[in-house]
């Protein structure tokens, strides 16, 4: 019996653990490497953290949203994962759109248009990759994003933490707890029905913590002193256990223990994970013991989050917690980018020049807005380092307020636990399938295949069984293909159990973020947004039992890439010509709509122009008319001139004046193409959304509509390195914008983070 203090060096890292008090140590024997094992194959130890940046930070409908997606997996840029989802809620969450992209170089770019018809204040974004949702659904990526001239209100929630996981009987615990919705100054705890404990300052901050000490058989919740009919509850108290309470300092942690007497257990087994290393690990005598202080001395460790797990014996996970530490890594260092303005003063077109100044290759994306539509805070770091939303201004600093506000957040946080590890996202969505025939298979198969707008013909070598295969051929949005002639004996199925697993519908469109479990003593004028309340946070939830409520979070299920035939022809030309992205912004709107199949009109001929020919068709196009060739934006007298009517071979007509008109070119470049799809058309086979570039508008030309945009260049997916290290940027003002900000944000080749920021002036 000793007062010690012992070095651990474990794998990376070099960790002082001082005991404070009287303990007996224990080796690390077989067992307790055994107890650590079992807690590596039941928490997660391997984690996604994405972030995304937006090329600004509200819109208008109509407007094209834009995006780039980056991932990390354990501190490094991915590499295992493939596939990233993105959901698009309405305000009352609808589930507007639901994108899947894939992941290259752990980055990933995308798009989607707010819908000219949209009427809401704001919308809602939640992203994802199948390890989050797998491991740790509290880390998918959230945001919302207001629609100009109008604020998001955030619903109204209210959740509570115990440190650990539960509350027990006797001892000292702490609680954290998450308010949003509304700031109230305090909050009150109670026993029972109505015995107020005691006030809590929550200095109108939405993360907070407090400490008391629960008894046996009683029951408490937290109730808002603005509506004491609002009541939440604290999980049921334990009558034996562990508690813990955890402190977070500069260059220390300190651990309170706090054993119940009738807590009959000889050791402990006490592991940190950081980025899927063992930081440390762990174990110590409580026979005889009540408490139990543990300093861990941080200064050779980085900086990140730490997770801190408790265990016994037989490897039962008695209290988990997760932290962030700042140790001898500096994860703020300045980007090292600079940006030269060499921009004529006062013309409107302006020309940027990036300078990178680092030898570590990087992938960033570059966003130049008009500064009168900048709102939101920056918490790149938060997201992509810690998986959650923590404004970058409380990373750089030390100080221990900003210190104790990340710890509450981090004590904030639903805990949750592998139950089976999956392996279905190992590949990306290729085509495989099966041809069959009356007669003897052919060795090879002849398709036509459309896929991004380009027809190509494909031929594939054939198995004993007929299988076919080509894993270099990445699905994106609507891909249809077909038999090519000359092969009438023959039919085909698209694989629908092999390698083209995907997802047939959100996992959020129901539950977004966790299983939710009514309140039902929330007053009913609360209820429309208070109907998600969390599900409390208790450790023997996870155990393996029957209750469906004992589901922390949603599972997504192995769902392969569904299929279909057209439904008619008229089904399938609409289908050839329009972009998904078209189809999601004016397919069922709730107007009238007329199609017309010009390359198969005789009369087409006859006319001088389009609108000439929509009038024959009885179809008075409007001045004002919104008109899409090959769905570029043109104007009404652009279309009077357009003669090459044979060219045209789709017309969709959207409503009454001013009408929307979508005019579309054959696509067929060899005639005989048409000639060679078999019967049926074919099948539709839906894979990943397409990214589609960000296009300028021209400048402002005199007498024409203000040009008002709010976003004046956006470029995703750029590679800097020490052999290209310079960027030249060219484009054009907008007609009011008096300064830009230029954001920059990406990940080095080592998961560093970049973020660079500057103001340039555009009115000189």
């Amino acid at each position: 019996m000793i007062r010690i203090a012992i070095l651990f060096n474990i794998k990376l890292y070099k960790i002082l653990i001082i005991f404070i008090g009287v303990i007996e140590i224990l080796p690390l024997c077989s067992k307790c490497q055994n107890v650590i094992s079992d807690i590596n194959t039941t928490y997660n130890t391997s984690e996604d953290n994405i972030y995304m940046q937006f090329d600004n930070s509200m819109y208008s409908t109509g407007d094209t949203v834009h995006f780039q997606g980056f991932t990390l997996t354990n501190g490094l840029p991915t590499i295992s994962t493939k596939n990233f989802y993105v959901d698009w809620f309405d305000e009352k969450d609808k589930l507007l759109a639901h994108q899947i992209y894939p992941i290259v170089n752990s980055v990933v770019a995308g798009q989607w248009v707010v819908p000219n018809y949209y009427e809401g204040h704001g919308f809602h974004i939640v992203a994802y990759t199948n390890e989050i949702l797998q491991n740790d659904s509290s880390h998918s990526f959230r945001e919302d994003i207001p629609i100009l001239g109008y604020q998001i209100v955030p619903q109204f929630k209210f959740d509570l933490f115990p440190e650990g996981g539960n509350l027990i009987a006797g001892v000292e615990n702490r609680v954290g707890y998450y308010i949003e919705g509304v700031h109230p100054t305090e909050i009150y705890l109670i026993e029972g029905s109505n015995d107020t404990l005691k006030k809590i300052s929550t200095k109108t901050d939405n993360y907070g913590s407090f400490v008391f000490l629960p008894q046996k058989n009683k029951s408490y919740h937290l109730s808002l002193p603005m509506d004491s009919s609002i009541n939440v509850e604290l999980n049921p108290v334990k009558e034996s256990g562990i508690a813990m309470k955890t402190d977070v300092y500069v260059d220390s942690i300190t651990i309170m223990l706090h054993k119940t007497k009738d807590l009959l257990i000889k050791h402990l087994f006490l592991k940190g994970i950081m980025r899927k290393d063992t930081a440390f690990q762990s174990s110590f005598n409580m026979e005889k013991k009540d408490s139990l202080r543990i300093k861990i001395n941080l200064s050779d460790l980085p900086s990140g989050e730490m997770k801190l797990c408790l265990t016994d014996e037989s490897g039962e996970i008695l209290a988990f917690r997760s932290v962030y530490i700042t140790g001898n890594t500096n994860i703020t260092n300045p980007a090292p980018i600079d940006i030269v303005n060499n921009s004529i003063p006062n013309a409107q077109a302006k020309n940027l020049q990036i300078i990178y100044r680092d030898s570590m290759p990087a992938i960033i994306s570059i966003s130049i807005r008009d500064m009168a539509f900048v709102t939101k805070n920056r918490n790149f770091m938060g997201w992509l380092l810690l998986g959650r939303n923590i404004e970058d201004s409380l990373l750089q600093t030390n100080k221990p307020s900003t210190l104790n506000a990340i710890d509450n957040i981090m004590l904030c946080t639903p805990l949750s636990f592998r139950r089976k590890v999956n392996t279905f996202d190992s590949s990306y969505f290729h085509l495989s399938g099966q041809v069959f025939s009356k007669r003897k298979l052919p060795n090879e198969v002849r398709l036509i295949i459309r896929n991004e707008g380009e027809y190509n013909s494909l031929k594939l070598s054939l198995d004993d069984l007929g299988h076919f295969k080509d894993s270099g051929f990445i699905i994106f949005d609507s891909c249809y293909i077909g038999l090519a002639g000359g092969q009438d004996d023959l039919t085909f199925n698209i694989d629908t159990l092999l390698i083209t697993h995907g997802f047939e519908r959100s996992p959020y469109i129901e539950n977004k973020i966790e299983i939710f479990g009514k309140n039902n003593n929330i007053p009913n004028k609360y209820q429309r947004s208070l109907n998600t309340i969390k599900l409390r946070a208790q450790l023997n939830l996870y155990k393996e039992e029957k209750d469906s409520l004992n589901i922390r979070h949603q599972m997504l299920p192995n769902v392969s890439v569904s299929t279909r035939q057209w439904r008619s022809r008229a089904d399938s030309v609409k289908d050839i010509y329009m972009t998904e992205s078209m189809k999601r912004r004016f397919d069922n709107v709730g107007l009238r709509v007329k199609d017309i199949d010009v390359d198969k009109d005789p009369m087409r001929y006859m006319y001088n122009n389009i609108v000439d020919f929509l009038k024959g068709k009885m179809i008075d196009v409007d001045i004002h008319a919104h008109i899409f060739y090959d769905e570029m934006e043109i104007s009404y007298e652009t279309a009077r001139m357009m003669t090459s009517l044979p060219t045209i071979g789709f017309i969709r007509i959207i409503g009454i004046k001013p009408q929307t008109i979508l005019i579309y070119t054959a696509k067929y470049t060899d005639s005989n193409l048409k000639e060679r799809f078999k019967h049926k058309w074919g099948q539709l086979i839906l894979g990943y959304n397409s990214y589609i570039p960000f296009g300028q508008s021209s400048v402002a030309k005199e007498k024409s509509v203000s040009d008002r945009r709010k976003t004046l260049f956006w470029q995703p997916g750029i590679t800097l390195s020490k052999d290209n290290n310079i960027m030249d940027i060219h484009f054009d003002n907008n007609a009011l914008a008096k300064k830009l900000l230029v954001v920059i944000e990406g990940i080095k080749a080592d998961g560093t983070p970049i973020h660079y920021e500057k103001i340039i002036e555009t009115k000189l």
